[in-house]
């Protein structure tokens, strides 16, 4: 037989994290976008450097659990808390919000990075493929249209 007084109770008490949970979703997907937009133009960058450093992040933050980055922000960081009381970011990382807040922001840049990449790159070959189209392979003018690129159809 269901208790139905306790799944009430659970649900009501569930509903009181609502707020938190998308203050913390709707903070780490606009921060994270400013991230991934910074990480697209380092990792398309023709300065090698800034390019490995951003496949280097990409890698380490979709290789690893969402889990694992909060134990390492929360519990991790603070193995260093002499360091971090001198940089004056202790106040930061002693708070659990602040630290769910930096991992959701890495986690979502690292992926949003991707997808931002993703599509530059195909609008690039896009743009690149109606430049064909128009001016031929050997600088003759076409007749035909294949259609403009698929950032311009939305």
């Amino acid at each position: 037989m269901t208790d139905f007084a306790s799944l009430w109770d659970t649900r009501t008490r569930l509903l009181t994290g609502a707020p938190l949970t998308l203050k913390l979703a709707s903070g780490s997907v606009a921060l994270g976008a400013v991230l991934a937009l910074l990480l697209t133009a380092m990792r398309m960058s023709p300065v090698a450097v800034l390019s490995w450093l951003a496949r280097i992040y990409v890698f380490v933050f979709r290789g690893t659990p969402l889990l694992v980055q909060i134990f390492l922000i929360y519990y991790g960081l603070g193995q260093f808390r002499p360091t971090l009381q001198e940089l004056g970011l202790w106040t930061f990382v002693r708070e659990p919000y602040w630290c769910a807040l930096a991992a959701l922001t890495l986690n979502t840049a690292a992926y949003s990075n991707e997808i931002v990449r993703g599509g530059l790159l195909a609008q690039l070959s896009q743009l690149m493929r109606l430049r064909w189209v128009f001016e031929g392979y050997w600088g003759e003018k076409r007749e035909s249209f294949q259609g403009l690129p698929i950032g311009n159809r939305v």
